[in-house]
């Protein structure tokens, strides 16, 4: 799907859930879901009536740093405190506590397929080895629907035990999880996965 600003996102969304679920539209359906849920904070109109929203901002070249970088389907995300807790249970020297600081977190969105996903991972590890702030973490983590783990544990990426996280990560991620089952005509059951590797490990690994 190519780029489209925030504000083609939020008035897709408007459309039958039948529509976009036909049209794969993955962005669209997962705002109309949290709407539904939360419509006190539906601010789709808001977003359609400001100018800037419907601007797409080209993508900032992979040296220039953030602290919340996208990267195709994923975001690089540092310097903020970790919303969930697990626990390599094969090395339990390797954890995430509740609020750690320090990490790096992956967040995946919407992919078309396991190349483009095997793509933007390789350069996020670009991006991280560029970086000091980065490439100095101890590990590189991401939590999920173990629907999308899955996908990063076959290309090398090792397991944690899922401890326990925040309501808001809870719902955001069991939203992407229905987007993913309505999409492909599934009814997989939700569950949350957490993958990791140590920061060295993980450049060496996907960096092309």
């Amino acid at each position: 799907m190519s780029a489209r600003s925030n504000a083609e996102i939020a008035m897709r969304s408007f459309a039958p859930a039948e529509e976009l679920i036909a049209a794969r539209d993955a962005e669209a359906l997962n705002v109309q879901y949290l709407c539904a849920a939360h419509p006190e904070l539906d601010g789709r109109q808001k977003i359609l009536d400001d100018p800037k929203q419907w601007e797409i901002a080209p993508e900032p070249p992979l040296a220039e740093y953030s602290s919340y970088k996208r990267v195709g389907c994923l975001a690089v995300e540092s310097g903020g405190a970790s919303r969930f807790a697990a626990i390599d249970m094969n090395d339990p020297s390797y954890m995430v506590a509740p609020h750690q600081e320090g990490l790096v977190n992956l967040h995946i969105g919407p992919f078309a397929g396991a190349g483009e996903l095997r793509r933007d991972v390789s350069r996020a590890a670009e991006f991280i080895s560029m970086h000091e702030a980065l490439r100095s973490a101890p590990m590189v983590v991401g939590a999920t629907s173990t629907r999308f783990t899955g996908f990063a544990r076959r290309a090398g990426m090792r397991e944690m035990q899922y401890w326990g996280a925040g309501n808001g990560f809870i719902e955001s991620t069991h939203c992407w999880h229905r987007v993913f089952n309505a999409i492909n005509g599934r009814n997989d059951p939700f569950s949350i996965g957490v993958v990791y590797l140590p920061t060295a490990e993980f450049i060496e690994k996907f960096k092309s």
